[in-house]
């Protein structure tokens, strides 16, 4: 039985090998979870190439937040990058919808809205993905190589970098009225 689809299978899973050296108190949460809450998926690596060159919609349909941008939290930027997802959107949908200063709701103009808003959001999702990647696993690695590599390069080089990409402005939502 595959081990993410049996409550069971994950609590025996969790405390025999993830959390076997995690505190006792930590351990003891898990120990004592019900187990019908209890759920896992496997975790699948996004490439940041398919955001470059793949279509992040279709039609009147768009992908955003984690489905757009999967990341590990290395960087704690998930969800202030899925709260620019939903400013982006909402601008580039409300722009391409708008008429006469009013909202006129066209299926066309819906494509427009979400192509630009995915044109918008493709390099810095990449960006960030690769980032997270990155970090993840450079602080995972014990060989003496890779922690010269993290001390020196990455924290050296890349710092400022990382900076600049978690300083970013998603720009102002236009006002108008509705039809």
């Amino acid at each position: 039985e595959e081990i993410w689809k049996s409550p069971k299978l994950i609590k025996q899973d969790v405390t025999d090998r993830v959390a076997k050296d995690w505190p006792k108190e930590y351990r003891e949460v898990v120990e004592h979870s019900d187990l019908d809450t209890l759920t896992q998926a496997p975790l699948f690596f996004r490439s940041p190439l398919s955001l470059l060159f793949g279509n992040l919609s279709r039609g009147s349909v768009t992908v955003a937040g984690d489905a757009l941008h999967p990341m590990t939290s290395d960087i704690g930027q998930g969800g202030c990058t899925a709260l620019e997802d939903a400013v982006v959107l909402a601008r580039n949908l409300s722009l391409a919808l708008r008429k006469n200063g009013k909202i006129e709701f066209d299926h066309k103009a819906i494509e427009e809205g979400l192509r630009k808003y995915g044109n918008e959001r493709r390099w810095r999702s990449a960006a960030l993905i690769a980032y997270a990647y990155l970090s993840g696993w450079v602080q995972s690695q014990p060989w003496r190589l890779v922690k010269m590599f993290r001390d020196k390069i990455c924290y050296g080089l890349m710092f400022n970098r990382f900076v600049d990409l978690v300083d970013y402005n998603s720009g102002e939502l236009p006002s108008f009225k509705l039809a």
